[in-house]
C-alpha cells in the first residue's frame, strides 16, 4: 500500500515512474489533433446560439483558445509536476 505523505522521498521509484508514464498518456490525448477538432467543432456549434456574439465566439474558439492549449501543453515539463505532487523528488 502506497500512502501519501509530505515527504517526497518516503516513496519509492515505481510510484514516479507510474506518476510521468500517466501524464505523458495523458498529454498525448491533448495532442492528438483529431480530437481537438472534433471539440473544436462542438464548440463552434455552441457559439450558434451566443446570438450576435457568434463570430467572436467562432474566433476565440477558433485561434485563441488552442493556440493558448497547445502552447501551455508543449511547455509543461511531466517531471515538475510529478515533483509537485510529491509522487517523484529530485536526487
Amino acid at each position: 500500500m502506497i500512502v501519501r505523505t509530505k515527504d517526497p522521498k518516503s516513496f519509492n521509484g515505481k510510484l514516479c515512474g507510474v506518476c510521468l508514464k500517466f501524464y505523458n498518456s495523458a498529454m498525448s490525448l491533448f495532442l492528438d489533433h483529431t480530437k481537438l477538432e472534433r471539440l473544436q467543432e462542438k464548440l463552434i456549434n455552441i457559439c450558434e446560439f451566443i446570438g450576435p456574439f457568434r463570430d467572436q465566439c467562432v474566433s476565440l474558439v477558433t485561434f485563441t483558445m488552442f493556440k493558448a492549449i497547445n502552447k501551455s501543453i508543449a511547455q509543461i515539463d511531466p517531471s515538475v509536476s510529478c515533483e509537485g505532487w510529491y509522487l517523484c523528488y529530485k536526487k
